[in-house]
């Protein structure tokens, strides 16, 4: 698996930790699952969350990216997505890349 899947300890108190902590173990479910090679939009669908790319329960944006390694302009869209929707959490996935 690669080190940029990290799970937040259970110990870790983060603003929604409970929602990043959950949707990151649905990204790792679904890369184990699913190995590398799709576009991203099938890692989105298959970890079956709502779409921004993807809101998790009103609280937590997910950028689910099929690249080798996130680039600054990821960071970037992320902060345009959080000023967009006034959320204050956002978490990049980077899946796998073919």
């Amino acid at each position: 698996m690669p080190s940029s899947f990290n799970v937040l300890p259970e110990s870790a108190a983060y603003l929604h930790s409970d929602v990043t902590r959950r949707t990151n173990a649905a990204a790792i479910a679904v890369h184990r699952a699913l190995g590398p090679g799709y576009l991203e939009a099938i890692y989105e669908e298959a970890v079956g969350l709502y779409r921004l790319d993807l809101v998790v329960e009103a609280k937590v944006v997910v950028e689910v990216k099929a690249v080798a390694a996130i680039d600054r302009v990821h960071l970037a869209t992320m902060f345009s997505y959080l000023k967009a929707t006034g959320l204050s959490v956002g978490l990049i996935v980077e899946g796998p890349s073919a």
